[in-house]
Order: structure tokens, then C-alpha cells, then sequence
């Protein structure tokens, strides 16, 4: 493989390998979640097979047997290490609105990009009930919740965020809107992370939803309109 001045690209070849040189440890586990990833994109979860992934990635089915079980497995150690890191929601820049725009910007960056298709493929592919979703959840999900759920609470110490409002749920309302956006729309752009940040989740977290059975506000009294006094003459 040449670029366009004529020289050797061969490294922009994920797979590429120099004749007897054998892929080991981080480049050959990094060679096979590409080609998971690709072959995902390609035929969908449920025709992709672990003999294809070793093929795309000319290495053995040992190769991936040794390290995945399955190919569930497989393909959430490939989507996790594509998607933004973990570590990405442990620090905070000190201000809330900063840190969900941050946050929800990664993920908008994630699903715009060619990894967007498998995200779709994922979503849509898998039955509800699925042990593919309850993994996803529990390894992928879960782990970036709880490191929101964290931000917020830090929000509240600072006095950004009302108390009570670090919760699992509130925490997954602005991820859920973005991703509903890009099902719908197949992207999300900055407009889109910035409206759901300030015109949502800030909100939510700062003043807070009316209490279910809350008492609507009581309206003024009526007017009455007093008939003049007649005087005596």
C-alpha cells in the first residue's frame, strides 16, 4: 500500500505485519477488535461469526478463543475500547454545565463517527431480553452512570446542583435524549448537546421537576366589582 506521494503506508494498515513478524499483546489485541468492529458494521451481531473476525484479522480462531468466549464477548471489549474512556468521568473541570457539555460532546463525537452503525446495530438488532443488553449494561453503561452520578454529587457540594438531584435517573436523561437524537436523526451535532444541557438536564438538576402530587399554585381570588355607593341627598 502506497499514500498519495508514492511512499510505503503499509501502517495505516491495521492488520499489516511484517513477514515474520507475529502480532502479539496490545497490537494484536487492537487488530482484532478492528476487525470486529468491521465485521460488525458489515453483516450485523447476529451473522457475524468468530471465524470471520480471525479471518478479517489474519490470525488464528485461537487467537480469539484464548481471550473471548463468545462473541458477545468480543464485541463489547471491542465497543467498549472504541467508546470514550471510563476515566473520562472521573475528573471534573469545576463546573457542571462544562462537564456535561464535555461529556455529552465525546458521545456525540462517538456515534457520529463510523462506529455510529454499530451502535444502531446493537440497539436495534438485539431482542429485549437479550444477554447481550444486560452485559452491555453492566460493563459498558453502568461503570460511565456511576461516574456521572459522582460529577453531580460534586456539582451539589459546590452548590451547582440542588440536593437529591445526583441520581441514577436524572443522570441518564441527557445520554438518552442524545442518543434517541441520533436514532431519529443519525447524528447529533453541538446545537443539539448544547440544548439538552442547558435547556433540560441543567434545569432538572438545578430547580427541579414539581412534585408529582404538588398542589398546582393558588389562583388570586376573583375580583369583585363593587356597585357605587348611592348618596343621600
Amino acid at each position: 500500500m502506497t499514500d498519495p506521494t508514492g511512499q510505503s503506508s503499509s501502517w495505516l494498515d491495521p492488520y499489516f505485519c511484517p513477514a515474520g513478524r507475529r502480532r502479539r499483546g496490545p497490537a494484536l489485541e487492537q487488530a482484532l477488535y478492528s476487525a470486529t468492529l468491521g465485521q460488525l458494521a458489515e453483516h450485523g451481531l447476529g451473522a457475524m461469526t468468530m471465524e470471520g473476525v480471525a479471518a478479517a484479522a489474519r490470525t488464528g480462531k485461537a487467537s480469539l478463543y484464548r481471550r473471548w468466549s463468545t462473541k458477545e464477548d468480543l464485541v463489547l471489549d471491542a465497543v467498549g475500547c472504541a467508546m470514550p474512556a471510563v476515566e473520562d468521568y472521573d475528573s471534573s473541570t469545576g463546573s457542571l454545565r462544562e462537564d456535561l457539555l464535555h461529556l455529552l460532546s465525546q458521545m456525540a463525537t462517538f456515534v457520529n463517527g463510523p462506529n455510529g452503525q454499530i451502535v444502531r446495530s446493537l440497539l436495534c438488532g438485539a431482542e429485549p431480553g437479550h444477554p447481550l443488553l444486560e452485559m452491555a449494561r453492566t460493563r459498558l453503561i453502568d461503570p460511565r452512570l456511576h461516574r456521572l452520578v459522582r460529577l453531580i454529587e460534586q456539582a451539589v457540594d459546590r452548590g451547582e446542583a440542588r440536593p437529591g438531584s445526583a441520581t441514577p435517573t436524572l443522570a441518564q436523561v441527557g445520554p438518552a435524549i442524545a442518543i434517541h437524537r441520533f436514532l431519529l436523526f443519525g447524528r447529533v451535532t453541538e446545537d443539539d448537546v448544547a440544548e439538552i444541557v442547558d435547556s433540560v438536564v441543567l434545569p432538572l438538576l438545578q430547580d427541579g421537576p414539581r412534585p408529582p402530587h404538588a398542589e398546582p399554585p393558588a389562583a388570586p381570588p376573583p375580583r369583585v366589582d363593587r356597585a357605587p355607593v348611592a348618596q343621600v341627598h
